[in-house]
């Protein structure tokens, strides 16, 4: 009986063996392996796919435990056919179901089959949370899921995991704008930032709002530099600004920009006081300065600086004619004055203020000679003229004037001699050297010439012996005063009378009946005596001097 049995099991084992083997191809179908699940060729239905032919075989006679009490071996491989059960023995529950008999729902299988997979869960095992579903059971839907099935990104949420905040946005939860953003979707930047984010303060806005507007900045979207600043940043303050704050003018900027420089200022940087002005703020007109903008030259004053006064002009303030300048402008010289400067007299003034025309000068310029002046500077006296204030009518003039000739002189200009007898600067020359005397007449033959009378032959003083031998008008003295016999001259009165004796001659002389003439004197010896002042006036071997006689009048000629 037991071998029946014996080569039933082996006539079982070798149909299915045989089956296995007509259905695969060995190279060593006794000892392979060539998919590597384990089993020789001999056990495994198709040793070239490692799924089929595991069934594991023990020894032929345990064939029922082979899959487990769970399934059929068919071809070598366990075909499980209890509920619930799958693997390669049969011994595992299906991915849907847990328990120990494979009966239960497993993860989030559902359903009375436990095939359903619900919303919450997802994977080929239904053992993962789907969506945005968390927790042991998968029923907790974080706050950046939204939706029935907590598969939509809650808020801005985005990402395959609704774990991105899109920049524009932020917060827990993602529902507020971001930094800077506003708007319903966040998506407008205010004109307090800028920048791809809208994270960066605009224009000089700053502050973790970017709400503050620095003192530097204005405007309504502190978009403009304030008071002065310039610059990108308004943090340069122009020459024209000054202060801690760029808040005031520097030096002399004025207006609502600092940039009108007043008239009174100069300079690139309106810091040096411009033509006249002059103080800390320029705002006095130095004195040799005027007008309303200080930019004329006050009084004379002229050049770049109105610091040079003209020559014509002087004084502290350049206002007063210099030296003898006049006019509105010191540019006129009056007549009386003269040179380049106006400082020298004109010809013929004279005086501190050329202001005195001297006696030789006349007119309304003292410009022309007085009647009685001539020459340069009128200085000579005019040739009618004479005397220390040529006031005298020269020689030869004479009547008012001195416009007539005098008595001696004729002609034009009164310088020709009237007597063709005379000649000489004064007409008191002969014109014949041989004319006698003053009077210039010139003696006939015969006659001598003496003291400007002319006598026959015979001198004065001639010696004699008679008065034939003088001549027939005088007469020979014998005498002690005239040794030898002197001729000379009889005293004769005006009648032609002659000194007849003493008393009579006493009576002549003395009395002034009668003379002797202008150069003799009557004395006691009768005769008419020479008068003279000096020897000169006497003749050779006679002398002046005082005889002491009766009669005399003064110093005669007398024997020595």
């Amino acid at each position: 009986m037991l071998s029946v049995c014996c080569r039933l099991l082996c006539v079982s084992l070798l149909l299915v063996l045989t089956s296995c083997i007509d259905d695969a191809t060995f190279n060593n179908p006794s000892v392979a392996d060539q998919d590597g699940d384990g089993l020789l060729g001999l056990y495994d239905c198709d040793d070239s796919d490692p799924a089929i032919g595991k069934c594991e075989m023990g020894t032929f006679w345990m064939f029922s435990e082979q899959c487990a009490g769970k399934g059929d071996c068919v071809k070598g491989v366990c075909e499980c056919t209890a509920l619930g059960f799958v693997g390669a023995t049969c011994d595992t529950c299906a991915s849907n179901l847990t328990g120990a008999d494979c009966r239960d729902c497993a993860s989030g299988w559902t359903g009375t089959s436990c095939d359903i997979c619900p919303s919450n869960y997802t994977g080929d095992n239904c053992d993962s949370c789907a969506g945005g579903w968390t927790g042991p059971q998968c029923s907790d839907c974080p706050p950046n899921y939204d939706g029935a099935n907590c598969d939509v990104c809650a808020g801005q949420w985005t990402g395959d995991t609704c774990n991105e905040c899109p920049s524009n946005y932020a917060g827990p939860r993602c529902d507020a704008c971001a930094f800077g953003w506003e708007g319903a979707a966040c998506d407008e930047c205010p004109s307090n930032y800028t920048g791809p984010n809208c994270s960066d303060c605009s224009y000089g806005w700053t502050g973790s709002g970017c709400s503050q507007c620095p003192a530097n900045f204005t405007g309504t979207n502190c978009e403009l530099c304030a008071n002065g600043w310039t610059g990108a940043a308004c943090d340069i303050c122009p020459a024209n600004y000054t202060g801690v704050g760029c808040n005031a003018c520097a030096n002399g900027w004025t207006g609502e920009l600092c940039d009108d420089c007043p008239s009174n200022w100069a300079g690139p940087d309106c810091n040096v006081c411009a033509n006249g002005w002059s103080g800390p703020n320029c705002t006095i007109c130095s004195p040799n300065w005027t007008g309303a903008d200080c930019d004329a030259c006050a009084n004379a004053w002229t050049g770049a600086k109105c610091d040079e006064c003209p020559p014509n002009w002087t004084g502290p303030q350049c206002s007063e004619c210099a030296n003898a300048w006049t006019g509105g402008a010191c540019d006129e010289c009056p007549s009386n004055w003269t040179g380049g400067d106006c400082s020298e007299c004109a010809a013929g003034w004279t005086g501190t203020l050329c202001d005195q025309c001297p006696a030789n000068n006349t007119g309304a310029d003292c410009d022309v000679c007085a009647s009685n002046y001539t020459g340069a500077g009128c200085a000579q006296c005019a040739p009618q003229f004479t005397g220390a204030g040529c006031t005298e009518c020269a020689f030869q003039f004479a009547g008012p004037g001195c416009a007539e000739c005098s008595e001696l002189f004729t002609g034009p200009d009164c310088n020709e001699c009237k007597d063709p007898a005379y000649t000489g600067a004064t007409c008191s020359e002969c014109t014949d050297p041989m004319a006698c005397g003053a009077s210039c007449i010139v003696c006939g033959e015969g006659e001598a010439c003496d003291n400007g009378q002319c006598y026959p032959t015979g001198e004065v003083g001639s010696p004699c012996q008679t008065s034939d031998d003088c001549g027939g008008y005088l007469s020979c003295n014998l005498g002690a005063n005239w040794p030898g016999g002197y001729c000379g001259y009889l005293a004769t009165g005006l009648d032609g009378g002659t000194c007849l004796s003493h008393a009579h001659a006493k009576q002549i002389c003395l009395g002034n009946i009668y003379t002797c003439g202008t150069y003799y004197s009557c004395c006691d010896a009768m005769q008419c005596m020479r008068k003279c002042v000096s020897d000169a006036d006497c003749r050779s071997g006679y002398v002046c001097g005082f005889l002491g006689y009766s009669g005399y009048s003064g110093d005669v000629c007398h024997a020595m």
